[in-house]
């Protein structure tokens, strides 16, 4: 942890981190309301729609609501919020035999326990939510996305380097950085370093322009 290798108490730290984290989501919101977005798309939420039906909630009331998840996570299964490992937990169904199980130890600790299956009732939770929110906005559909193979690609890539750096936006991002991880404090700028650097190299090839027409997303 970055306060105890810098021998002072976690306060010291986490608090004026807090703050920062807060005058920049304040700033951003500001300079950058997120109905921009919204009304790039022709999607502002109606004067009518209420927190169910509207089309989407500001990010601060979204992140605020995510962060406050920790506190039954961390209650019921002595856990703090992650996404990644449950697809871990699905795989190591596979390894059922004892050979495949002493053959790849990391998928057969993954198999039972609360202590691995809660992420997966999280993530589907997480899927369900979507879903249900969409469905009563008017927004199911909306978002065309990308074709099978590209999801199949992102998602192998994404997983891959998730698990690779033990630990996905998720991890890193709401749990490690709000325990002064050090390892959390290098993958997730290198998150936004590899977002940015991506969005950057779209936009200079005019890739960006095509992928938000044919696919209705906002990047």
């Amino acid at each position: 942890r970055v306060h105890e290798k810098l021998d002072v108490q976690y306060a010291v730290i986490a608090v004026p981190m807090a703050a920062v984290v807060g005058v920049a989501v304040f700033c951003l919101e500001w300079f950058w309301p997120n109905n921009k977005d919204l009304e790039s798309l022709g999607r502002l939420p109606e004067l009518e729609s209420n927190i169910i039906t509207t089309i989407a909630w500001p990010p601060y009331v979204g992140g605020a609501l995510i962060g406050l998840l920790q506190v039954p996570i961390i209650l019921l299964v002595n856990d703090t919020i992650g996404g990644s490992s449950s697809y871990v937990t699905v795989v190591a169904q596979m390894f059922f035999t004892k050979n495949l199980q002493q053959k790849f130890r990391y998928l057969a600790d993954k198999r039972s326990g609360i202590s691995n299956w809660w992420q997966v009732v999280y993530v589907v939770c997480a899927i369900v939510g979507g879903a249900l929110s969409a469905a009563s906005s008017t927004s199911f559909g909306v978002a065309k996305g990308v074709p099978v193979y590209m999801g199949l690609l992102g998602g192998i890539v994404m997983l891959w380097g998730a698990r690779f750096a033990a630990g996905c936006t998720s991890g890193h991002g709401l749990s490690g950085m709000g325990l002064l991880t050090w390892l959390s404090f290098i993958a997730v700028p290198a998150m936004f370093a590899g977002g940015i650097v991506t969005a950057f190299s779209m936009q200079a090839t005019g890739a960006l322009d095509t992928y938000v027409t044919a696919m209705g997303d906002v990047s």
